[in-house]
């Protein structure tokens, strides 16, 4: 203890005796796994005791020897938690090389500030915390693992025809955000055979529930279309324009004398305008209004048809206008 220094000593010794407990408690530990906790005890709010002091002063400095040493016992700690929860509950979930690398990212976690979150009381507590770290990242590799196949196991089966493969990777990330954020923690199960059932579960599940949305879409546009107005393109918005008003075909001449032909025909030949018709023909504004009076006196007393024939021969001469 003198050589590695009163904290590291104190956490090798507890590390020792915590080989023997192998993978004791990983399943009651789950729910803190599952949503990160902070100190049950509250210790945050106490004075630091003379370990947490030591601690920080150990880390602040990484070069020192003891500061080596403490981190290889951490490290070494965390890859026996690892192997021993392997071998209990995942023995033919990860390969050797796959467990490496969750060692490897669990030790990267820790050192790269994950210790400075500690607020622990003694060597005890650290251990917890990093065994603590370790069951969260053997839990995550374990349901990303089983996760992906299982949702691309269920599109393929079933859904190949209906989502994309881009929809599964999306479905994918969403099924593990739930799992890892929620889900797992109403899980009851203790064993790894129980927790892949689960999983598995939950996985086909949301992939079916992302089927049926898809299902129900295509339905809904399909049925809109069939709403829809034919002459305007589905799904737009826009109100359908009206149909134009639909005039007599009869051809012949208007049902009115020659000279109130001519007369309108002048009129609508200078766009409506009384005084423009006035000067044309040399005359007063108000003797061409009387006129145009006298005109639709005479038009008043014409048949419906008669009236809307003279309208067809207006709209004519409009359309021949230069």
């Amino acid at each position: 203890m003198t050589d590695l220094g009163p904290i590291t000593g104190s956490v090798s010794d507890a590390a020792q005796r915590r080989v023997a407990l192998g993978a004791l408690g990983f399943w009651e530990r789950l729910p803190l796994l599952v949503v990160p906790a902070g100190p049950a005890d509250r210790s945050a709010d106490r004075p630091a005791t003379e370990f947490l002091l030591g601690l920080r002063r150990l880390l602040a400095n990484r070069r020192s020897p003891q500061t080596r040493a403490l981190f290889g016992v951490l490290g070494r700690s965390a890859g026996q938690r690892i192997e021993a929860v392997v071998a209990t509950h995942f023995d033919a979930t990860f390969t050797e090389n796959e467990r490496s690398c969750i060692v490897r990212e669990v030790f990267q976690g820790l050192f790269d500030g994950g210790l400075a979150a500690f607020r622990g009381r003694d060597a005890e507590a650290l251990l917890d915390f990093v065994h603590e770290h370790a069951d969260r990242g053997l839990l995550r590799a374990a349901v990303a693992r089983w996760g992906l196949k299982e949702v691309r196991s269920a599109w393929r089966s079933r859904y190949a025809d209906l989502l994309t493969t881009q929809e599964v990777e999306e479905l994918s990330g969403d099924v593990l955000g739930e799992l890892l954020l929620r889900s797992l923690g109403r899980f009851q199960g203790g064993t790894g055979n129980e927790l892949y059932v689960y999983v598995r579960t939950m996985c086909r599940r949301s992939v079916a529930r992302a089927a049926r949305r898809k299902i129900l879409d295509r339905q809904s546009i399909r049925r809109l279309q069939r709403e829809a107005p034919q002459d305007d393109p589905p799904l737009l918005g826009q109100p359908s324009r009206p149909a134009p008003p639909r005039l007599r075909t009869e051809h012949g001449p208007p049902p009115i004398s020659e000279t109130d032909q001519a007369y309108l025909e002048a009129l609508l030949q200078v766009g409506g305008k009384l005084s423009s018709l006035a000067e044309q023909r040399g005359v007063t504004r108000s003797s061409v209004t009387k006129m145009v009076q006298r005109i639709l006196g005479r038009l008043d007393t014409l048949e419906p048809d008669e009236r809307e024939q003279v309208g067809v021969w207006a709209t004519q001469v409009l359309e021949l206008r230069p």
